[in-house]
């Protein structure tokens, strides 16, 4: 079964064909790659402005790092619990001069 044809508006017909340096092209496929966009497409949105996204991972192998990183998985993605106690002693002692 073959694959629909795309509308005559969406087809690509029009070719360009431009020369890089070595450095230029090695700098245009780290970034595509960077991106996780292959080259042509990385090109054409560069060239119509459309915003491209580069994703990039960090990896540290520092032992304080990996200690803070620690710290912050004991506390949780909730800081409510470390706040709260801030919170409900200033309410107490609000109420407490109201009366």
């Amino acid at each position: 079964m073959a694959r629909p044809k795309k509308a005559e508006a969406l087809r690509r017909t029009h070719p360009v064909m431009l020369r890089f340096t070595d450095t230029e092209y090695e700098r245009l496929l780290s970034h595509a790659e960077a991106a996780g966009l292959p080259l042509a497409e990385y090109i054409r949105k560069q060239v119509t402005g459309k915003q491209v996204k580069v994703k990039y991972e960090i990896v540290a192998d520092l032992p304080e790092l990996k200690k803070l990183i620690a710290e912050f998985g004991k506390i949780g993605g909730n800081p409510l619990p470390l706040s709260g106690k801030c919170f409900w002693s200033e309410r107490l002692t609000i109420k407490e001069s109201q009366v």
